[in-house]
C-alpha cells in the first residue's frame, strides 16, 4: 500500500493549504497530514485556517 504523509509545524497550515489545494480530487493515493501541536495547549488550528477567510 502506498500513502502520502505530510508533516508540518503549527505555522505550516498555510503551506498545507497551498499543497493540498493543488491536488486533484482524483489524486490516486490516500493522504495523511500530521501537524505538530504546541505543548502549551490551547486551540491549535483556527476554525477558518483551511478556508479563504483566514487572516
Amino acid at each position: 500500500m502506498k500513502i502520502v504523509v505530510i508533516g508540518a509545524s503549527k505555522g505550516g497550515t498555510a503551506a498545507l493549504k497551498v499543497v493540498l489545494g493543488e491536488l486533484s480530487a482524483a489524486f490516486p493515493l490516500p493522504i495523511a497530514v500530521v501537524l505538530h501541536r504546541s505543548s502549551k495547549g490551547g486551540r491549535f488550528v483556527r476554525q477558518d485556517a483551511w478556508s479563504g477567510d483566514a487572516a
